[in-house]
């Protein structure tokens, strides 16, 4: 059963009218006044998943040997590590590092899901923490969650604490996973290409700026509200209705069973 047969009193929000218009794509970036029906490919893609179960996103494989290579004083952590990484087990342990203040383990543990099979992976994370301010900038966009909010991480992020090399497709992975409040998502190109596609929404994520994620965030949440979802499962979707269409992904909901 699809989310629209659950919520027919929010008409607007699930007639299945895509905010496409018969140009295509509109060049804007979402404005939080502005209310964006949830797009008819994101209604299918809720069908699809409500027709087999709503399975969790895959678990990622990593090379864990090629992570040990790179971060060897991190070897403990690293070999403690399942197999396979998915959402819920990255959530747990970045959170308890961070509660035990280790700020560059928590960070080290989202960019492997980030990263998955990406043999790049560990040679690009080794080079951000390989940075003097890495440290001092991951705490300080940490506290700016934890006292704030995830907008104000984004900013610490983008601004005063940026770290060259770290952008908002994996910065935002790290905010994501050290969230506890449920607000926090991932924006990243995939999810920025399927918004262009399927809600005439184009997100610049460079240079990246804390208004479009706050805006996003809205978006996104009020679609979730009318879906009746989390607003990470909804992120979810979107990331792996893109990622299908990519070659050679490793970034598939699997099925139930």
């Amino acid at each position: 059963m699809s989310a629209t047969g659950r919520d027919s009193s929010r008409e607007s929000a699930t007639s299945g009218r895509s905010a496409t218009t018969s140009r295509g794509p509109v060049d804007r970036e979402p404005r939080e006044a502005t209310i964006i029906d949830v797009p008819a490919r994101l209604l299918e893609a809720v069908a699809a998943w409500d027709a087999i179960g709503r399975p969790a996103q895959a678990a990622t494989e990593y090379d864990k040997a090629g992570w040990l290579a790179a971060f060897p004083a991190h070897g403990d952590l690293l070999r403690s590590l399942p197999a396979r990484l998915n959402r819920a087990d990255t959530r747990r342990i970045t959170q308890a590092l961070l509660e035990r203040g280790d700020v560059i383990e928590a960070f080290l543990v989202s960019q492997i899901w980030g990263y998955g099979r990406r043999g790049y992976g560990p040679y690009r994370v080794r080079r951000i923490l390989d940075r003097p301010e890495a440290e001092k900038c991951l705490r300080s966009a940490y506290l700016a969650l934890a006292t704030e909010c995830p907008v104000a991480a984004f900013e610490a992020f983008a601004d005063e604490h940026r770290i060259a090399g770290l952008g908002p497709s994996f910065f935002t992975k790290f905010i994501f996973f050290a969230d506890q409040t449920g607000r926090a998502v991932v924006l990243d190109e995939y999810v920025g290409a399927w918004l262009a596609q399927h809600a005439a929404v184009r997100i610049r994520l460079h240079p990246a700026r804390s208004s479009v994620y706050r805006t996003y965030l809205t978006l996104l949440e009020r679609w979730a509200a009318a879906l009746k979802l989390p607003v990470d499962a909804v992120e979810q979707l979107i990331f792996a209705a893109e990622a299908v269409t990519r070659p050679r992904n490793d970034w598939v909901l699997e099925e139930v069973g």
